[in-house]
């Protein structure tokens, strides 16, 4: 499988290039894996056994790949040397075909520069594309790096392999296995942008949703009051951050996004709003609305997400640490009808 160039600008301005390597690349992903392995020990291997792979070897390999229909391999390119790579591998067996497994290698000198970042987005979108519906993937025990970025992706730990791995200096690791579910939307339902036609419709399933959601956690006559007029004008100037989940033409749920509201974390992105109707809840809609809100603040330059929720909310609380998410110790009181109190979640 083939990635055609991508262009990215890196966090310090900087340009590089997402890219299957050519066969010709062969010296330069030895050059890269040699080193990358000599920098951590979080690799599968050391960067002698790669000294014992000729460049002929290498660019065979890369051949294999670039023809292979079920391999998927990102090169990112800066300055015409590898910064770091990323792979997929589709599974085809019958029974295990709904499944894929992922890697990825950085060198040093470019982490926290957003291309981690920008290589999991692009093998989660050809995962998603190939209708893949569990990526997996494994690590070495102490490499919290890693695990920070696999868990802003939703990755989640499932087992644990004891002492799999022995470094060069006798110490024990354990393999971490991960899995992220991407299951697609129920048949009938499409996630959207939203259009401005879309304020009423948003405004209704706003009021709605208060309604069903807060009913005993919230006065009566406060949620009787939150009337889809009263939501329109909030809709009508919100729409361009708003994603819609709609079916048979009819809005039943939004995800409304914005840059942070906290001064404490100015650079981070905010989930204002997610709300599904009740009719419509536990199908995956609200997971598939909010990984799309946080993925419309990545796009935007946002390495962190925040939102609040009201800290009587248990079910939301439960759901929103079921994604990713997990509290920071930030709360704060609120007047909705009543005194009320909201905890702030973030991720990663």
């Amino acid at each position: 499988m083939i990635f055609s160039p991508k262009p990215l600008i890196l966090r310090d301005g900087r340009e590089a290039v997402l890219q299957t390597p050519e066969v010709s690349d062969a010296e330069g992903m030895l050059r890269f894996i040699r080193t990358a392995c000599g920098e951590t020990d979080f690799l599968a291997r050391t960067a002698a056994e790669w000294d014992a792979v000729p460049v002929e070897e290498e660019a065979k390999w890369v051949e294999n790949i670039r023809s292979a229909p079920d391999h998927l391999m990102i090169a990112c390119f800066v300055d015409g040397e590898i910064a770091g790579d990323a792979n997929i591998l589709f599974s085809t067996n019958v029974k295990t075909r709904h499944r894929a497994s992922v890697s990825i290698a950085l060198l040093r000198e470019y982490w926290g520069l957003g291309i981690g970042t920008a290589l999991f987005t692009e093998l989660l979108a050809a995962a998603k594309a190939r209708g893949t519906q569990i990526v997996e993937l494994e690590y070495i025990s102490g490499n919290e790096r890693a695990k920070r970025l696999y868990e802003k992706f939703g990755f989640r730990d499932v087992s644990v392999r004891p002492d799999a791995y022995r470094l060069p200096d006798g110490t024990y690791r354990d393999e971490i296995y991960m899995q992220k579910r991407l299951m697609g939307l129920p048949a009938g339902y499409v996630l959207r942008p939203a259009r401005e036609s879309d304020a009423e419709g948003i405004a209704r399933v706003h009021s709605a949703a208060w309604r069903e959601t807060y009913a005993g956690l919230l006065p009566d006559a406060f949620l009787t009051a939150r009337t889809p007029e009263r939501s329109l004008p909030m809709t009508k100037a919100n729409w361009r951050n708003i994603s819609v989940a709609e079916t048979g033409g009819e809005i039943v749920g939004f995800c409304g996004i914005s840059q942070s509201r906290d001064a404490d974390r100015p650079d981070d992105g905010e989930i204002q709003g997610l709300y599904v109707l009740r009719a419509h809840r536990r199908i995956g809609l609200g997971r598939a609305l909010l990984e799309d809100g946080v993925r419309r603040l990545q796009a935007a330059g946002h390495t962190s997400v925040l939102l609040w929720a009201l800290a009587a909310n248990e079910p939301a609380l439960r759901f929103y640490t079921l994604q990713g998410f997990h509290r920071d110790g930030a709360e704060k009181a609120a007047d909705l009808g009543g005194p009320a109190a909201e905890i702030r979640l973030v991720s990663p």
